[in-house]
């Protein structure tokens, strides 16, 4: 009997493992941090398993004009889709609209 595999998705981004460890109780290898091969992205999550994958973008983290993770996802296969797809782009410009409108509103009230 053979084994069927699906093909390859074109929308998830290549990465680089940048960290793994052995879990505690089973000594299992786990994945703990990654980024995308252009390094635009990075992917992290605490080292317990089980936790949600952070998704950075490494510019902005740099440049403190967005530090939190753009988003949290149950798996890093889901990451390098919403990475590969646009999304993460997408939601990270409307994250930092979001957050100068709230800086700018304090500012502006302060000001009458």
């Amino acid at each position: 009997m053979a084994t069927s595999r699906r093909p390859p998705d074109p929308n998830l981004v290549p990465i680089r493992v940048t960290s793994r460890y052995p879990t505690f109780r089973s000594g299992r290898v786990e994945t703990w941090s990654a980024e995308t091969l252009d390094g635009e992205w990075y992917f992290e999550r605490f080292e317990e398993p089980g936790t949600p994958w952070g998704v950075y973008h490494r510019a902005s983290v740099r440049d403190f004009s967005y530090r939190l993770p753009v988003a949290t996802l149950p798996t890093l296969r889901k990451c390098r889709l919403y990475v590969g797809r646009g999304w993460a782009a997408k939601d990270l410009e409307q994250l930092k609209a979001e957050e100068a409108a709230r800086n700018a509103a304090p500012a502006a009230t302060m000001a009458t």
